[in-house]
């Protein structure tokens, strides 16, 4: 089936250049009219000639010399003419020989991923690339937008937002977001830049995730748990710590720690102990067994400390935990009596 294409070549404002291209298609034709409706004026036409021009329709056909159009040829003619109301250059409603054409089209919109290394002050740019999957044959705009995720706008990044223009012929543009840097230890940091409202284009992919990379180095807070246990009566029972990391880490941590008397004694009520405790990487919880000797003495509820002393790739942040050894021993206790003596005999 054979087509008709329409091109804008060049606008000054006052007046523009429009080309039309009619194409063979499979079958080619003999003698071809156009057909369209337009706001414009065509002032000078070259390769074809007027038929009519009537309100907004046009009717245009070929000239002697290019009537006939072979399968899988065209044939060009073009035209000057000035704008319409608004500047408009839009020809609509094309027809070949009386037969509409087949929909055009469009170029699709995509927009890739972006990731920046935030940096200590200051500012960086993200910078996201916008890409049509083929040049247009005439404007194509879009409307974009930040929008938070993990980061927020403000206090990690200027939010932004507006329209990014394709010029005839182009396919790549570029959208840059200002983030902001800071010494605060966290994690990575997202957000998202979203297109919308297309023109001239259809979206393909309308989303695409910012990253911004934390260059400060997070230190995982350390601390220990009181913990609690009955005694027993003989032998010894494992008087457990929970030690915790605030978050896993990529590499090891350690932690030394001691045991320290309260009211409770080491060597008579638990055994003295001092260690290190290792996190491996992805570890975030450890336990600290404490020896408790049983007895049979009854006695109040004694209580010992384990400290954290001297951490390696984290920071003590609770670094004293109590130990509460509960006495499990009966009280055996007399109470006092009395009796009325009588008058004879035993009472």
């Amino acid at each position: 089936m054979a087509t008709v294409k329409y091109t804008v070549k060049d606008n000054w404002g006052s007046g523009f250049i429009g080309n039309m291209t009619v194409e063979g298609g499979t079958s080619g034709t003999r003698g071809w009219t156009v057909e369209f409706d337009a706001g414009f004026a065509i002032t000078n036409i070259w390769g074809a000639e007027i038929v009519s021009h009537v309100g907004t329709h046009y009717v245009l056909r070929n000239a002697s010399y290019n009537a006939n159009v072979p399968s899988g040829g065209s044939v060009t003619f073009g035209f000057q003419a000035t704008p319409g109301s608004a500047g408009g250059t839009a020809a609509t409603g094309l027809s070949l020989n009386g037969e509409g054409n087949e929909p055009p089209v469009l170029p699709t919109l995509t927009v890739g991923d972006a990731s920046v290394v935030e940096g200590n002050s200051g500012t960086k740019q993200m910078v996201f690339t916008v890409s049509l999957s083929k040049a247009a044959t005439g404007p194509v705009t879009v409307a974009y937008a930040t929008v938070d995720g993990t980061a927020t706008a403000g206090q990690d990044y200027v939010a932004k937002s507006g329209t990014i223009t394709f010029a005839a012929g182009e396919t790549q543009k570029t959208v840059s977001v200002t983030i902001n840097g800071d010494r605060v230890a966290e994690l990575n940091e997202t957000l998202a830049l979203r297109l919308s409202a297309p023109t001239g284009a259809t979206l393909a992919d309308g989303a695409a995730a910012g990253t911004i990379l934390t260059d400060d180095v997070i230190v995982p807070k350390i601390a220990i748990a009181d913990a609690s246990m009955k005694e027993g009566d003989s032998g010894t029972r494992d008087l457990a710590f929970t030690v915790t990391l605030s978050e896993a880490t990529s590499g090891p941590v350690t932690v030394t720690y001691a045991t320290a008397d309260g009211s409770a004694k080491a060597g008579a009520d638990y055994i003295a102990q001092t260690g290190t405790v290792t996190f491996a990487a992805g570890e975030t919880s450890k336990v600290i067994n404490v020896k408790v000797i049983g007895d049979t003495t009854v006695e109040i509820n004694e209580g010992m400390k384990v400290n954290l002393t001297t951490a390696t790739g984290g920071k003590i942040a609770d670094g004293a935990a109590v130990g509460t050894i509960v006495n499990d021993d009966a009280r055996i206790s007399v109470a006092d009596a009395t009796v009325t003596e009588g008058n004879n005999g035993t009472s």
